[in-house]
């Protein structure tokens, strides 16, 4: 059973769903297109001592977000005023996909106020050249929105490069899975601007972590195809205490098994 809430902040108010009671604090982010309801399973499994608050990003669910760019200090007044209100002074950090960069961005920020971090298929293991690209760039910006403003040649050399065995059935799935709907393109549009500073940096993070010995859980499907397990490998070279769960499955690990197996790790994210 979850209850809605809010949290006001600057250009909006954002929207959470609270499941639990218990003491420890743990903060969720889903992924793209998906809202906190998507972490219904985590929260019917939290263990007692664990209060769950899962929250609905900019441009998606119940938030209400006046617009612009939602930047990487805006996140950290939205953890810090949720630690406020719940009397904590550590988190565990929750994300699923698009989650788990918000999860990384805010470990590299404020690593002293975290506890543990569970990560499920999550986005921002590697840099992202193409989203650094079409985001921080003129000229990257100009071809995304010639791209989302007539998507049809786009849609079709997709097509092409399926035919040609160039990419996978699960990436041209996901490619026409987000272009196909004016709707679907205006989200795109306005989350991928909104969000281009929530982006961990790597050697930040390697800074922000010396010396501390922070869990880091990751979950990761064997058979995924947009976040493939090779990208986690790669992570757990480069820091420490990192934890590689591999399962099999594809990207979509917000289920109630995973969610059981996620849950049993909250009790080595103690602080």
């Amino acid at each position: 059973m979850s209850s809605s809430h809010y949290i006001p902040l600057p250009q909006g108010n954002a929207h959470y769903l609270k499941y639990g009671a218990g003491p420890g604090l743990v903060l969720g982010f889903h992924g793209y297109g998906l809202e906190a309801g998507s972490f219904e399973v985590l929260g019917n499994v939290v263990p007692v001592g664990f209060t769950l608050l899962a929250f609905d990003l900019p441009g998606h669910g119940a938030t209400d977000w006046k617009g612009g760019v939602f930047h990487r200090q805006m996140l950290a007044t939205l953890v810090l005023r949720a630690m406020a209100l719940y009397g904590a002074e550590k988190v565990v950090l929750a994300g699923y996909s698009l989650g788990g960069r918000v999860c990384l961005t805010l470990l590299e920020m404020m690593p002293e106020h975290v506890s543990g971090v569970l990560l499920m298929a999550p986005d921002g293991l590697v840099p992202n050249r193409l989203y650094a690209f079409a985001t921080r760039t003129a000229i990257g910006r100009r071809l995304f929105n010639a791209v989302l403003n007539d998507p049809g040649r786009f849609i079709a050399l997709a097509n092409l490069f399926k035919s040609l065995h160039l990419i996978d059935a699960s990436r041209h799935k996901f490619v026409l899975h987000y272009l196909h709907t004016a709707e679907s393109r205006e989200q795109l549009r306005m989350v991928w601007a909104q969000l281009a500073d929530i982006v961990p940096h790597v050697h930040r993070l390697q800074h922000a972590l010396r010396g501390r010995a922070i869990p880091i859980h990751l979950f990761m499907g064997r058979h995924d195809r947009i976040i493939p397990v090779a990208h986690a490998e790669h992570f757990k070279k480069v820091f420490g205490n990192v934890h590689l769960h591999i399962l099999q499955k594809g990207h979509r690990l917000l289920d109630a098994d995973v969610a059981a197996q996620v849950a049993a790790t909250l009790n080595t994210c103690t602080p």
